[in-house]
């Protein structure tokens, strides 16, 4: 089961009046998502056009259940619309936690010394600079766009002619990617290997041809 609240909305979407909750099964309720939307990480120097400060919440409600839903309690409210009550996202523990899965991605793939990380300080909660390298890029890895899979991960390389020193680690991630979810992109580490080498290693093991633009991609 699932407790749903409401509230009656203006034209605008602004919430006006709180109305009652519902229980509902877990299995006749809709889609909910709240994620967070942010700009890119500061470290990447990419201009965000236009600027976005600090980022947004991203919500995601599953229309099609929604609707007759929100009809119904309209109806006994005597609204003119109505809205479910989201509950707020917390921005630096949302990234906080992009940066742990990151960082224990890039170890698991790469293994623990393979990079000088840049997350301890924020994953142990003596740094809160999650906005650095933790953030949003569209067009950065072959995963995006609709593949039927809810979550995608991927990690891959900023080439050192880019100017941010020798190769820096970063990992691509999406959470229902299929709904047009905010693309992650953390920014983890510094190489102490050859990336380029690891990736073809790896692309050979699982019976692939290896990659031509040096990222690597699960399988």
């Amino acid at each position: 089961m699932v407790t749903l609240e409401f509230v009656e909305v203006n034209d605008k979407g602004q919430a006006i009046r709180d109305l009652s909750s519902q229980v509902i099964p877990l299995s006749e309720a809709p889609l909910i998502l709240n994620l967070w939307q942010s700009p890119p990480p500061r470290m990447l120097r990419v201009p965000d056009d236009p600027p976005d400060g600090e980022g947004r919440a991203w919500h995601y409600i599953e229309k099609k259940i929604a609707d007759p839903i929100l009809a119904a309690i309209a109806s006994v409210a005597g609204a003119r619309n109505v809205g479910i009550k989201l509950g707020r996202v917390n921005r630096l523990h949302y990234l906080r936690t992009l940066a742990k899965i990151a960082h224990a991605y890039a170890a698991a793939e790469l293994g623990p010394d393979a990079f000088k990380p840049f997350l301890t300080e924020i994953i142990l909660k003596r740094s809160d600079d999650v906005g650095r390298y933790v953030g949003d890029m569209a067009g950065v890895a072959s995963l995006e766009g609709p593949t039927g899979h809810d979550y995608k991960i991927t990690l891959g390389e900023v080439p050192e002619e880019a100017g941010f020193g020798k190769g820096i680690i970063v990992v691509f991630m999406q959470f229902w990617a299929d709904l047009g979810s905010p693309p992650h992109l953390v920014v983890v580490g510094e190489a102490l290997i050859d990336l380029k080498a690891q990736f073809e290693t790896k692309a050979i093991d699982r019976g692939r041809k290896p990659l031509s633009n040096g990222s690597n991609s699960p399988g």
